[in-house]
């Protein structure tokens, strides 16, 4: 294991509570948990999205490779989410996330037509950089 290369690493302690924003540089939600999926595969970010002041809010879940993170501004944003293509994507339940099991209740993280691949086709263009940091 290189200590070197876990220094420059992404923390996941940085990354919870962390506000997410999208198109037009609004703020359209914040990071409350990151899952590992059972038996591997790539970690999802579970996103608070609506609502105001905790009222209304529902979760989704997105493919962590596609938050970016702008060093400068010091904060990650989803290229290309909008409030309409955030309320297009399935909701999921954190509590169930976090219970574990196979009965969620909610939707798989990245399953269905609303995945978060839609909103973002790919890298970003800002040169924000993916994963750092």
């Amino acid at each position: 294991m290189d200590i070197g290369k876990l220094r420059e690493g992404l923390s996941m302690h940085r990354l919870l509570d962390a506000d997410v924003h999208g198109e037009a540089d609004r703020e359209i939600g914040e990071i409350d948990d990151i899952i590992l999926p059972e038996g591997g595969g790539a970690p999802v970010a579970i996103l608070s999205v609506g609502g105001f002041l905790g009222l209304g809010e529902r979760h989704i879940a997105v493919p962590l490779s596609q938050l970016r993170h702008d060093a400068q501004r010091g904060r990650w944003s989803l290229p290309g989410a909008t409030a309409e293509s955030l309320k297009a994507m399935p909701a999921v339940s954190l509590s169930d996330m976090r219970r574990g099991g196979s009965d969620r209740g909610g939707a798989t993280p990245g399953a269905g037509t609303g995945t978060p691949g839609a909103l973002t086709g790919g890298p970003s263009s800002s040169g924000g950089q993916q994963l750092n940091r």
